[in-house]
């Protein structure tokens, strides 16, 4: 899932959440096939409006109680520039740049929005724990990547501060790369990369993806 902007059109969000498909089989007709039930969400930032302050966080936090699944979150433009999200984050997960493992995949969630800034950048500190992770991850790992910002944006401060992620992303057997930001629905590729851009939790189309891996596809 991505960008529900909380407490903005907090009612559809809540409607959008009431039709994911927990506790049971997922048909996914378009592909012929039957996902597994849905083991866990993440969702690719722009949590909140104007950052988690005044009790916004909270307000945010309460869409996952009684889920009965993990649920990773990551920032946005709007979780840092107000009112930075990454404490809060930390207090999570450990960390703004964080992996977890899922049935032998590594996903691994990575914040690109600048503290206190709307434009996002790539932080040090996350590049340093990159450059070690890579090390850590068996060869051949399928990666799934996950952040808010695409990373051929125009936003960013140049091509030079994507090429640092990009290139250590191709050196891992990274399958996917999922994106929020946009609000649109999209599927592209970057530097060999299959991107996908999650859409919103409210607006002219709401909804959520659903991510389904078998049989090595």
């Amino acid at each position: 899932l991505s960008d529900p902007h909380v407490p903005h059109a907090l009612a559809q969000t809540r409607s959008t959440l009431a039709r994911m498909p927990f506790g049971g089989p997922v048909d996914m007709a378009p592909y012929g096939v039957s996902a597994s039930p849905v083991s866990f969400a993440i969702v690719t930032g722009d949590l909140n409006e104007f950052g988690g302050g005044g009790g916004a966080w909270e307000h945010y936090m309460s869409l996952w109680a009684g889920l009965g699944i993990p649920v990773y979150h990551q920032l946005g433009n709007h979780d840092n520039t107000w009112d930075c999200g990454r404490p809060r984050v930390r207090q999570l997960h450990g960390s703004p740049f964080y992996s977890f493992e899922q049935a032998g995949i590594r996903f691994i969630g990575w914040d690109t929005a600048s503290p206190q800034d709307p434009r996002p950048s790539i932080a040090t500190e996350g590049l340093e724990w990159l450059k070690m992770l890579q090390f850590k991850i068996p060869p051949g790992q399928p990666v799934v990547f996950f952040c808010h910002h695409p990373l051929d944006g125009k936003e960013f401060a140049g091509a030079w501060e994507r090429a640092r992620v990009l290139d250590i992303l191709q050196r891992l057997n990274t399958v996917l790369v999922l994106v929020g930001h946009g609000h649109g629905v999209r599927a592209w590729q970057v530097e060999g990369l299959d991107m996908v851009m999650g859409g919103s939790t409210f607006g002219k189309r709401p909804g959520f993806g659903i991510v389904s891996i078998q049989g090595g596809v």
